[in-house]
């Protein structure tokens, strides 16, 4: 059965029965305690702990969680369709998913971005025509860590009410992918017009059972879903609609925050007219529709160091490079996971965030396969020196 905490990769690699083999070993950290099982669940399996499941009333924090989202989050991925369960009953992988849906749905599962993207660069059907992309800007959050450590250093005081640091809600690294940024007019030259593509703006999800505990010490991210795929947003701006000079912007952290702050902004909120029959006041759509936004996302947040480290911002790389832009068209309801969004139109005017899974050398514009990596080029200003 699938364990429900870290495994190490060497043990992951050694145990085949584990079911793990089935989608490869996860590609989390370098560190082996640190890398994690490719889904897990909170289900209770006929009033027993399933070997796959995690404590419902656990910490929803560390580097697992972080790097973790609830399964309807992501685009349809082919180890949750349960039509394969049945054909391949012989698989310790399937066998343990379908024993945890007895009730024959899917359960409380959480996915891992590495396991995600495995799933897709697995199944996908990578384009015949080469394509040449021009990346803006680009990003690595994976960290080697090789140095010594004080063999003493839990016993020293740690932030959080001295919680440990794989417990503590905060920001991870993750090794198994890299983020670019596209250049946006190349893009709808090369593939399709950016306008094109399927986006919006939600967030997270999560199942019924874990919603309060995830609320009071969970992460809770806001998404840019770009074809389903989700980008977690750190922040968001306008200058529209605002007057001469007007400019707004919402910082959002990594965890539960008033839902209403980010509607207000980006549909501006409740509103009624008497447009029904006979003068009747009807509740009106989205207020912000044609509305220019931007928005950072974590994936894209530090493009590169500082010029000078003695100052606390002097970014080398300005980071309004790495915004996506965008403009709002409606408000909606997501159709996977029920909860509001709104439904955005990527502009030219910024990038088109991709990701690149390491060890398939494969490149993704959000659920959209691209093509192997098999050449990159450096663009130097022959004005630099």
């Amino acid at each position: 059965p699938i364990p429900p905490h870290p495994l190490p990769m060497e043990a992951a690699r050694e145990n085949a029965e584990c079911g793990l083999e089935q989608l490869g070993a996860y590609s989390g950290p370098i560190r082996a305690r640190d890398s994690g099982p490719l889904l897990f669940s909170e289900e209770e399996l006929q009033g027993k702990r399933h070997a796959a499941l995690t404590p419902l009333k656990g910490r929803f924090a560390g580097p697992l969680w972080y790097n973790s989202l609830y399964w309807p989050n992501f685009p349809p991925l082919n180890c949750l369709d349960e039509r394969r369960w049945a054909c391949q009953e012989d698989a310790q992988f399937y066998a343990s998913l379908d024993a945890v849906n007895a009730d024959e749905r899917l359960s409380e599962q959480y996915v891992t971005y590495g396991a995600a993207r495995e799933d897709l660069c697995q199944h996908a059907r990578m384009p015949r025509k080469p394509l040449n992309l021009k990346a803006e800007v680009m990003q690595y959050d994976g960290v080697r860590d090789p140095n010594w450590h004080f063999p003493l250093q839990d016993f020293l005081p740690k932030r959080g009410n001295h919680t440990p640091y794989e417990n503590q809600a905060r920001r991870f690294s993750e090794n198994g992918a890299i983020n670019f940024g596209l250049n946006a007019e190349e893009f709808s030259d090369s593939v399709l017009p950016v306008s094109e593509l399927d986006a919006c703006i939600t967030t997270s999800s999560e199942p019924a059972l874990s919603e309060r505990v995830v609320g009071r010490e969970g992460y809770f991210f806001t998404l840019l879903r770009i074809g389903g795929w989700p980008y977690r947003i750190r922040r968001i701006g306008t200058f529209d609609g605002l007057g001469d000079g007007g400019r707004t912007e919402l910082h959002i952290g990594l965890g539960d925050y008033s839902e209403a702050v980010l509607w207000q902004l980006l549909a501006g909120g409740a509103t009624h007219a008497p447009s029904g029959p006979a003068g009747a006041m009807e509740s009106q759509g989205c207020q912000r529709t044609g509305c220019r936004y931007w928005c950072q996302l974590y994936d894209l947040d530090w493009l590169g160091p500082k010029k000078d480290e003695s100052l606390a911002m002097d970014p080398e790389i300005p980071p309004e490079k790495g915004f996506v832009w965008f403009r709002v068209v409606d408000s909606m309801t997501l159709p996977s996971t029920g909860k509001q969004a709104v439904r955005v139109q990527l502009l030219e005017d910024g990038i088109v965030p991709a990701w690149m899974d390491l060890r398939f050398l494969q490149v993704w514009a959000g659920d959209m396969p691209l093509g192997y990596l098999n050449e990159a080029r450096e663009d130097i200003d022959s004005d630099d020196p």
